[in-house]
């Protein structure tokens, strides 16, 4: 949950590790916290690059390489309120746009029927391989469950995504929701 870093890299499958600390921006072990998460999203048009999601206090803040782990950038944080962690799911649409998937803290003057420490899960989609992201949009919730950590996945014939929460109460189950179902289970 502190300052994020180090960092290392594999070139053999996981067997060596190195260090790559001084090609991170200097900000990132200072600005960027709590869990960082690392994704490798393809534009539209073919461009692949590597994404470090972390929280920076103020919405989820991203680091960027564009040449495979060579050199980092910062990018602009993505204004996401009330948010604690970064993104935790990952997909691919079929439309060529990602969609992350992360928690929220509850707004207690929107959102009367919750908890003020309860979390629901928000989806953002980007149509240009990350550079870019929409407007968060809370896809679950339920009350007094505190949903987080999503990680979402697509059923085997691809036209079903299911996104997998943890219950963060510890009173009961992890939970799911669907796309295209109007339930949480």
């Amino acid at each position: 949950g502190g300052h994020c870093g180090p960092a290392a890299k594999s070139m053999d499958g996981g067997l060596t590790w190195q260090r790559i600390d001084d090609l991170l921006p200097k900000d990132y072990q200072t600005k960027h916290r709590n869990c960082p998460t690392l994704q490798r999203i393809i534009a539209p048009d073919g461009k692949a690059r590597l994404m470090i999601f972390s929280n920076t206090g103020g919405g989820v803040g991203r680091v960027v390489s564009e040449d495979n782990g060579a050199t980092w950038e910062t990018l602009p944080t993505v204004l996401v309120p009330r948010v604690a962690m970064p993104f935790t799911g990952f997909m691919p649409l079929k439309d060529g746009r990602v969609a992350v998937f992360g928690q929220q803290r509850s707004d207690p003057a929107v959102e009367t029927d919750r908890p003020q420490d309860d979390q629901g899960i928000i989806m953002l989609t980007s149509p240009d391989g990350g550079l870019t992201w929409s407007t968060p949009r809370l896809i679950a919730s339920f009350p007094e469950k505190n949903l987080c950590e999503p990680f979402a996945l697509r059923s085997d014939d691809g036209k079903e995504i299911c996104v997998l929460m943890r219950e963060n109460r510890h009173k009961g189950n992890s939970m799911m929701c669907f796309r295209d179902r109007k339930s949480v289970v």
